[in-house]
């Protein structure tokens, strides 16, 4: 296996490949961000969504400023689903 990675076609299509698989994952982040807040298909934004997709981003990049260190992804997960379940429950 090493062999052939090693292999200068190999490492070639593997270095383009990451930055369209980068892209892929972030168009994808994006329009699930537009079509939770209600921007993507009725025009409509549903304030409340808005609200907890910046106040989970802010968190989240704040905890890099402050920590130097990014918050954990899983940990970040758990929060917003204890949030949503906070928020949409009652």
């Amino acid at each position: 296996m090493n062999k052939f990675l090693k292999n200068r076609y190999v490492k070639a299509a593997l270095t383009g490949l990451k930055p369209c698989i980068m892209g892929i994952i972030l168009v994808t982040g994006v329009l699930m961000i537009l079509k939770n807040c209600g921007l993507l298909f009725n025009g409509r934004a549903d304030i409340l969504t808005v609200v907890l997709t910046c106040a989970i981003a802010f968190i989240y990049f704040g905890s890099r400023l402050v920590m130097k260190k990014g918050m954990n992804p899983i940990m970040l997960i758990c929060l917003s689903a204890f949030v949503g379940i906070v928020v949409y429950a009652f």
